[in-house]
């Protein structure tokens, strides 16, 4: 393949790319294109239903050649025109003039008037002819016919009688001649001879005078209203309505900050994605709680093993679950990515809370709410005091009890920051990294709130959660470029709430080939608790 091949190929992927995220959008707004399109259809079909229905009736007028008097007799007095464009104009002027309307109107009586006619009444060339259309629009389609004919006529008969009117001044002239010359006795001269001539010419020329136009089409009655065109305003309402849909939606999704899919969570962060978390029953769904219920587990347990083993050369033993800001599900996948990993049994987990400000892990897992963290920090309490113990499993005969460690916030303290950045803190990270394989840390969200920042260099690994459909992607942005500076040790970001349609490729895999028995294992959520008395 040579340069100018590779070169369209790969203008071909953005084009393709950008084609893709286009086609997304639409179909995730396809509801408010549908709306659009409906109410923009529904108005302008009630809008065409609501108007008072008219007629048009057109009758044609076929101006001949006004010099044909001087073709026929030689005249050479006027010079023939030479700007056909300045011609149909005059034409049209001449057959809008309002001494038609007013000759139009006393044909017609009933008390119409020039106005009521001139209102009524549109004159238009047919195209590049000779042709002048006239016609006229009224609610009943008999009376459109009739005045546009009327109107036809009387137009024919104002120019008939005009050029009559200057051909009998012109005979009466040369009359008066003629009795001047017999009255001289002079009739038979060469002059009177000449004005014998043109009195006869005069009368053909009076006999031929049909105002240079003739009524070519008269108007037929209308079938069917000129207006509204209600099929025709209905497919126009539901173009533009479609048309005005799609570039609502377009808009809407340009103004939207947003972060929509999992790979735009990859190019926002440039990290990968260790696993996205379907929306579920567990999670706050309303889809179905059996298949998913099982997703959900499955997710953790994919998220676990990633963990586990993104790094083989450097083990993470402790780890901080955060996110951007609030309500974006960090303290749920801390608390099930830690059931997760103490479910295998051979781990030793602990989950420690440590968002001393918002605690949520007491009343989630029906823990003691103190002591805690909190509680150990300010030298109140030991740590034997603070762990509490979670049957994950409980043991049958022959097998051992899964569990799981949590040690919750504990009583809101005055100065949760200076806590979490004291050395009691960081003596206490030490410590639990000793006796445990793994320290899951739920941290408040480290775009808002200061208090984290102090542990982020005191753990092996960071793993962003983050909402899709609800986190910012400025707020992504801006965290990103937070946490480079601070040179975190980030692993990656987990989606919370993707949204994943009945038998979508991975997630559809899944039901497949674990429902094959009819129900799909319960996700691995901590179901117990009981006081822990040693770490």
């Amino acid at each position: 393949m040579d340069t100018g091949e590779r070169e369209n190929g790969n203008s071909a992927a953005p084009r393709r790319g950008e084609l893709d995220h286009v086609l997304q959008v639409l179909r995730s707004r396809r509801n408010l294109i549908a709306l659009c399109t409906l109410l923009v259809t529904l108005s302008a079909l009630a809008f065409s239903l609501s108007q008072r229905k008219v007629y048009s009736a057109s009758a044609e007028l076929l101006f001949r050649d006004a010099q044909l008097d001087q073709k026929l007799f030689g005249s050479t007095s006027l010079p023939p025109s030479t700007d056909p464009a300045r011609e149909a104009a005059t034409n049209v002027n001449l057959v809008g003039l309002e001494a038609i309307a007013e000759r139009t109107a006393a044909a017609l009586g009933g008390g119409a008037t020039g106005a009521t006619v001139a209102g009524e009444i549109s004159v238009k060339p047919a195209g590049q002819s000779n042709i002048v259309d006239v016609t006229a629009i009224d609610p009943s389609p008999t009376k459109a016919a009739r005045l546009s004919n009327v109107y036809a006529e009387q137009f024919i008969a104002f120019r008939r009688d005009a050029d009559r009117a200057k051909i009998a001044d012109a005979q009466r002239l040369v009359q008066t001649q003629l009795s001047q010359l017999q009255a001289k006795g002079a009739a038979g001269s060469a002059v009177g001879t000449s004005l014998q001539n043109h009195a006869e010419e005069l009368g053909i020329l009076a006999s031929l005078q049909t105002g240079n136009a003739e009524l070519v089409q008269p108007a037929h009655t209308p079938t069917s209203p000129s207006s509204p065109k209600t099929k025709r305003n209905t497919v126009l309402g539901f173009i533009l309505g479609l048309l005005f849909g799609i570039a609502s939606a377009l808009l809407l999704e340009r103004l939207d900050r947003r972060i929509k899919d999992v790979s735009e969570l990859e190019e926002l962060y440039g990290l990968p994605v260790l696993c996205d978390v379907p929306e579920s029953p567990a999670l706050g769904s309303s889809q179905s709680e059996e298949v998913h219920g099982f997703v959900v587990a499955e997710s953790f347990r994919m998220l676990r093993a990633r963990l586990r083993y993104f790094n083989i050369d450097h083990e993470i033993r402790s780890l901080i679950v955060t996110s951007v800001g609030p309500a974006e599900g960090k303290t749920t996948i801390a608390q099930n990515l830690a059931a997760a990993a103490a479910s295998t049994g051979s781990t030793r987990v602990l989950l420690l809370e440590a968002d001393l400000r918002r605690p949520r892990l007491a009343g989630n897992l029906g823990l003691t709410a103190a002591p805690g963290l909190a509680e150990f920090l300010t030298h109140a309490v030991g740590l034997d005091k603070v762990v509490q113990r979670l049957t994950i499993e409980a043991g049958d005969e022959g097998r051992a009890e899964k569990g799981l460690d949590v040690i919750v916030a504990g009583i809101n303290p005055p100065n949760p920051a200076e806590l979490l950045e004291s050395d009691k803190m960081a003596d206490l990270l030490d410590r639990l990294a000793a006796i445990y394989d793994l320290v899951i840390i739920d941290t408040p969200p480290a775009g808002l709130i200061a208090d984290v920042i102090p542990l982020l260099s005191r753990v092996g690994g960071i793993v962003i959660v983050s909402s899709v459909g609800k986190s910012s992607r400025d707020g992504a942005a801006h965290f990103r470029a937070q946490l480079a500076q601070l040179g975190a040790p980030v692993l990656g970001v987990v989606a919370n709430r993707v949204k994943h349609r009945a038998g979508d490729g991975y997630y559809g895999g899944y039901n497949t080939y674990y429902m094959r028995n009819g129900h799909a294992t319960d996700p691995a959520v901590p179901a117990t608790a009981e006081k822990r008395t040693t770490p």
